[in-house]
């Protein structure tokens, strides 16, 4: 199921996207571990340039 969210929702959970919550790097961004509001755990991928040529497509097959 996929799940939409707010980038107002996913900095909040991220702590504003801060360094201490990096879990790791890759080509096209780095991931977020967060939390939701209902505790929910989940990981967020802050892209580095959303209109990079394959970026949008290589993100939604994640």
């Amino acid at each position: 199921m996929s799940m939409r969210y707010t980038f107002k929702e996913l900095r909040a959970a991220t702590d504003h996207f801060n360094s201490k919550n990096i879990l790791g790097r890759g080509g096209f961004g780095i991931v977020y571990k967060g939390s939701l509001n209902d505790g929910t755990l989940v990981a967020v991928k802050r892209l580095k340039d959303y209109n990079t040529a394959g970026g949008e497509s290589s993100f939604r097959q994640k």
